[in-house]
């Protein structure tokens, strides 16, 4: 009896460090629209501001999902400041560029067409401020321009 007690008390110990949170890292969540829509494609992405800290700078990422997105706590973010960007492309089967594959051999490929507007996106300058606890942001997007040029 004492044995199978000592098993499930290390069974215990084991499974509950797996639930523990990461010290001075913090969750972070919210919703994104693009355009009014909330989005279902693509990804957030937390890129730190400053470097250092007790944490060191931290960056996290993580998709967009009917409009929503979550960093976990225990992959969370050190308190501080990031910038904000997101991705989101989509593919135009209408229209095809020359590339080569592995073999070297010239094909078409459809022509990805980036849906985020550049301050949103590789110009980005939304920033957040990280602090302790949860953290909780709402992005709304507007539409790439009629016409633009996306990379």
């Amino acid at each position: 009896m004492k044995k199978s007690a000592l098993l499930i008390f290390l069974v215990f110990l084991v499974l509950s460090g797996c639930e523990k949170a990461t010290p001075g890292r913090y969750s972070v969540s919210g919703q994104v629209t693009l355009a009014g829509v909330p989005m279902n494609t693509g990804r957030i992405i937390f890129e730190p501001l400053e470097t250092g800290g007790e944490f060191g700078p931290t960056q996290a990422a993580a998709p967009l999902v009917a409009g929503k997105y979550k960093v976990e706590q225990r992959t969370g973010l050190a308190a501080g400041d990031y910038r904000v960007k997101f991705e989101a492309k989509e593919v135009d089967a209408s229209k095809t560029k020359k590339a080569r594959n592995t073999l070297g051999q010239e094909i078409d490929v459809p022509v990805e067409r980036n849906l985020i507007p550049d301050d949103f996106g590789v110009k980005s300058e939304q920033t957040v401020t990280i602090t302790e606890g949860e953290n909780v942001f709402h992005f709304e997007i507007p539409a790439r321009p009629a016409g633009s040029q996306a990379p």
